[in-house]
């Protein structure tokens, strides 16, 4: 019994352990920016090891609408994702991971600008909660001027470095951001988004996800496995029993045939002795 539930509890480890090798890829980009300036790399990362999966980084493009992967006239594949060197405009493009099978990792925008002033934003949403800085690039202009930043067009904070902190950022803090650097001009709108920091560190890991899938699909074959080993311990027990009534049954039919024997011999005895008298 304990073996078959250790045999048991082994595959659905295994399966558990497999199956992780198989769970969607988390795309992540460096610099974590959606908006470029012309000329900077950029780092896309489905994961460590994750080519040897089979997982690759795909793009459709905005300029031309083309899909592609990477290594096809563009970045240089890695061990976990794709590097792209001096990036152009041509390269603006929503990029994400995909699987042999299909599966597909979350996607992330990224637009390359020929400007002078650019809004590095997180290229992912941010969690609740969360530190937020904003950096305000230029492209040829040193980094300590003094910059006013601006959300969904409102003016919002005047600072000496080129950077904006959000504390404990929440819902509120969502919207599109702007930089404007004296003599250099205003960047491209930037978006934040941010997501319930608390849905998110409530919500199952793929991980867990698919030890429930294969707990839920191993539940039929390990009872179906404990009623029949189950059945099996009852048999000798059954069997012993089944035996017992037997020789019961067999000891009473003795008995019963030596009654009746013995009745037999005693009418035989008393035929010879009324023969006897006469």
């Amino acid at each position: 019994m304990k073996t078959t539930l250790l045999f048991l509890l082994s595959l659905i480890l295994r399966t558990s352990g497999e199956s992780d090798d198989l769970a969607p890829a988390s795309l992540a980009a460096t610099p974590d920016s959606s908006q470029l300036i012309e000329y900077d790399n950029l780092s896309l990362s489905c994961g460590d090891n994750s080519s040897s999966h089979g997982w690759s980084v795909k793009r459709f493009t905005s300029v031309g609408e083309q899909l592609s992967s990477c290594g096809e006239k563009w970045g240089t594949p890695t061990s976990s994702g794709c590097v792209l060197q001096t990036v152009k405009q041509p390269d603006s493009a929503v990029y994400w991971c995909e699987s042999p099978s299909r599966q597909r990792s979350n996607s992330v925008n990224v637009t390359v600008h020929d400007k002078p002033v650019v809004l590095l934003s997180p290229v992912l949403p941010v969690a609740a909660g969360d530190i937020v800085t904003l950096h305000c690039r230029t492209k040829n202009a040193p980094s300590s001027l003094p910059v006013a930043f601006y959300k969904d067009g409102s003016h919002v904070s005047d600072e000496p470095a080129a950077h904006m902190t959000i504390y404990d950022v929440s819902k509120s803090d969502e919207g599109a951001y702007t930089c404007d650097v004296r003599g250099l001009g205003r960047s491209p709108p930037g978006w934040l988004f941010v997501r319930d920091g608390a849905a998110a560190a409530a919500a199952p890991t793929p991980t867990v996800f698919t030890a429930i899938r294969c707990i839920v699909v191993s539940s039929p074959y390990l009872i179906s496995t404990l009623l029949l080993v189950s059945r099996y311990r009852q048999r000798p027990a059954a069997t012993v029993n089944t035996l017992s009534r037997l020789q019961l049954s067999e000891s009473g039919r003795t008995k019963r045939d030596e009654v009746k024997v013995g009745r037999q011999r005693s009418e035989v005895r008393g035929q010879r002795s009324d023969i006897s008298e006469e």
